[in-house]
C-alpha cells in the first residue's frame, strides 16, 4: 500500500470518527463553576473540550494531507491545487513556494497541551473571560471592542482579552496562533523534529516552545508540563497525532 493511499485511508477513518464523536463539542458547555467536586469538574472540562480539539485537528490534517500530496508530486500541479496552495499559504502567512515552512505550520497540536493551557488560562472554564467571552486561552487583541478589558489593566495599555462566539472558535484561534506566531517558532521546530523521528509530538515536549506565551516564562512552561503529567493528559493525544504512527506515513 502506497504512503499516499495509507494516508488517505487513515484520514477517512479519522474523519468518520470525528463526525460521529465530536458533535458533543457543539453543545452548550456545562456550568463548570457549579460543579463542586474538583475531579468531576476536571472530567467535565476535558470531556467537553476534547471532541472540539479533535475536530479542529482533523480539519488541519485534511489540509496537511493534501499539501503533502502536492509537495510530493513530480508533475506540475493543476489550477485547483494551485488555488488550494495559494489560499493555504495566505492563511498561514507563508510564501506558496516555501513548502517546508508551510508544512511546519500546517500541523496539529497535541490535545494534552491544548487541554492543559485551556484549564490553566481559564481556571477550568470558570473565569470571566471564559464564561462571558468564550475565551479559553487569554489571547490578547488590540482593536477597541475586540474583547474584554482585564480588571487592573495598567493605565495607557490598550490590549483586551479576545472574545469569541463559541469555544470552538477560541480553540481554532489558539491553534492558529501557535502555528503562525513568531513567538512560537521554537515550538514548531520541536514538533518538526519529532515528526522526523517517527514520533507523535507530545504536549509536554512542545510546551518547551511556550516560553514567550506568558510573562512568567520558564515557570509557566513547567506549570503546563506539570498539569499534563499530573492529569495524565497524554491519553488524549492519540486522536490528534495518530497520523505519525509508524504504520502510517510518518509525515502526514
Amino acid at each position: 500500500m502506497s504512503p499516499v493511499f495509507k494516508r488517505h485511508f487513515w484520514l477517512a477513518g479519522l474523519l468518520f470518527s470525528s463526525l460521529t464523536s465530536c458533535f458533543a463539542g457543539e453543545h452548550a458547555p456545562p456550568d463548570f463553576a457549579a460543579i463542586e467536586s474538583v475531579q468531576a469538574r476536571k472530567t467535565a472540562f476535558f470531556d467537553y473540550l476534547q471532541p472540539i480539539a479533535a475536530r479542529v485537528n482533523t480539519s488541519i490534517l485534511e489540509d496537511r494531507s493534501r499539501l503533502l500530496d502536492i509537495a510530493e508530486s513530480k508533475d506540475s500541479i493543476g489550477w485547483w491545487d494551485r488555488r488550494f496552495l495559494n489560499r493555504l499559504a495566505e492563511r498561514y502567512d507563508v510564501d506558496p513556494s516555501d513548502k517546508q515552512t508551510l508544512l511546519r505550520r500546517v500541523d496539529v497540536l497535541p490535545v494534552s497541551l491544548l487541554l492543559a493551557q485551556a484549564a490553566n488560562e481559564s481556571n477550568w472554564g470558570r473565569s470571566r473571560f471564559a464564561t462571558q467571552g468564550k475565551a479559553l486561552f487569554g489571547q490578547w487583541c488590540f482593536t477597541p471592542g475586540c474583547g474584554m478589558v482585564p480588571k487592573g489593566r495598567p493605565a495607557g495599555q490598550t490590549y483586551e482579552v479576545r472574545s469569541f462566539s463559541t469555544y470552538r472558535d477560541s480553540v481554532k484561534a489558539y491553534v492558529h496562533n501557535l502555528n503562525t506566531g513568531d513567538a512560537y517558532r521554537e515550538l514548531r521546530l520541536i514538533r518538526e523534529q519529532e515528526r522526523k523521528r517517527l514520533s507523535s509530538p507530545e504536549g509536554a515536549e512542545l510546551a518547551e516552545g511556550l516560553i514567550r506565551y506568558s510573562t512568567r516564562g520558564e515557570e509557566y512552561v513547567k506549570e503546563i508540563q506539570s498539569m499534563i503529567r499530573f492529569n495524565k493528559l497524554d491519553r488524549f493525544d492519540d486522536v490528534a497525532s495518530a497520523c505519525s504512527h509508524t504504520e502510517m506515513d510518518h509525515r502526514c
